[in-house]
């Protein structure tokens, strides 16, 4: 059981011939600049929505990536198109310490109330560097409700011990809510629910996978579901492969199979996996064997099981204005909702900035 893709996509992605690729671009809206008055650091961006609006969170922190007193921002996008100011979400609610690393884990899609994750460790300098205490413990992961009356966002309670949300959670066909992360040494998880209505306080099962070949992780994983029914997980390898791996569920996230590497190059960035309303599936990537990440590319799939096109999304050279530790270029770490007929994709731009660009689905194909 395993991925294939188009011989003459796979050979365009490997040769790094990104022109050859149809380009899509959409909108392109610019909702946080980094600058050394404020945050000079974005990253883990992801999208929601309320009330027919969508709705944007990241990390937010000083002198680069997962530094003690990193933050969660978020915005909003109004009726007539206009994103508001960035406001901090979350300051670190549930370990009070003034060196607390604050990370967004993500934002639940098709909940009666606005819900946004988090995660929070006793943020150390070394931390976010791998290794067997990748993340110093305690590791935490929590959410805030967002009340529809007052505005205000409410703290409910610590969900999850010992978990780095890395996705917010998602329904699947069956009703199962599934969300992924990874624990404090870096081995990757899938947690879900079947509470019918999900609320920060369901119940949550945490299931580990196996490392596969090699003694990295695999991590950041994102998934879809096949037209069978099967969950595929795509993730990150630390290890040197630059190639996506997939795992695969028969029983809706409940076990999965080995990590196994697919044939789809990667410049070792997180990925989105997902399944547009028209049925076709697709993942967000960087397929970059230099490890740069640019270009931003969507590849297509009408069963999950064969990717059999690709479309180019970003493409231009960048650079970040700022130091910080972690930083590079591209469009880094890509996440998605589809609303009114468009899928709108956030990521943030040399872990600097944050933008949103939206796709109409006739575009997409």
């Amino acid at each position: 059981m395993n991925i294939t893709i188009d011989a003459k996509v796979l050979d365009i992605l490997e040769r790094g011939a990104w022109d050859a690729l149809p380009r899509v671009r959409g909108q392109i809206a610019r909702l946080f600049t980094a600058s050394c008055a404020g945050y000079d650091y974005s990253h883990h961006a992801s999208l929601t929505a309320a009330g027919g609006q969508l709705v944007a969170s990241w990390s937010n922190g000083h002198n680069g990536e997962d530094l003690p007193g990193q933050v969660q921002s978020w915005c909003r996008r109004a009726p007539e198109g206009r994103w508001g100011t960035p406001q901090i979400l979350a300051r670190s609610p549930m370990l009070a310490a003034a060196a607390t690393t604050a990370i967004n884990g993500g934002s639940a899609e098709g909940t009666e109330r606005l819900t946004v994750f988090f995660s929070e460790y006793k943020g150390r300098v070394q931390d976010g560097t791998g290794g067997t205490g990748k993340w110093s413990l305690p590791v935490v992961t929590g959410a805030l409700v967002n009340d529809p009356v007052t505005g205000a966002w409410l703290w409910t309670e610590l969900c999850l011990y010992d978990l780095l949300l890395n996705e917010g959670p998602r329904c699947t066909s069956s009703g199962r809510w599934v969300m992924t992360g990874e624990d404090h040494a870096g081995r990757t998880q899938v947690i879900y629910s079947d509470s019918p209505v999900l609320t920060a306080n369901s119940s949550w099962h945490q299931v580990a996978l196996e490392c596969g070949a090699g003694s990295v992780f695999k991590n950041e994983p994102s998934w879809y579901e096949c037209a069978n029914g099967t969950l595929v997980l795509w993730m990150r390898d630390d290890g040197g492969s630059q190639r996506l791996w997939v795992a695969f569920s028969a029983d809706m996230g409940a076990t999965w199979s080995v990590p196994v590497p697919s044939a789809v190059p990667d410049a070792v960035s997180k990925c989105r996996a997902g399944t547009l309303s028209t049925g076709t599936r697709y993942l967000i990537l960087n397929p970059n064997l230099s490890t740069e990440r640019i270009p931003l590319v969507m590849l297509l799939s009408q069963d999950g099981w064969h990717l059999d096109r690709a479309l180019l999304l970003r493409d231009e050279a960048t650079a970040p204005h700022l130091p910080g530790r972690y930083k590079g270029s591209g469009y880094q770490y890509p996440c998605s909702l589809e609303l009114d007929g468009q899928l709108h994709l956030i990521y943030s731009v040399n872990k600097e900035e944050v933008e949103v660009q939206s796709l109409a689905l006739s575009d997409i194909g």
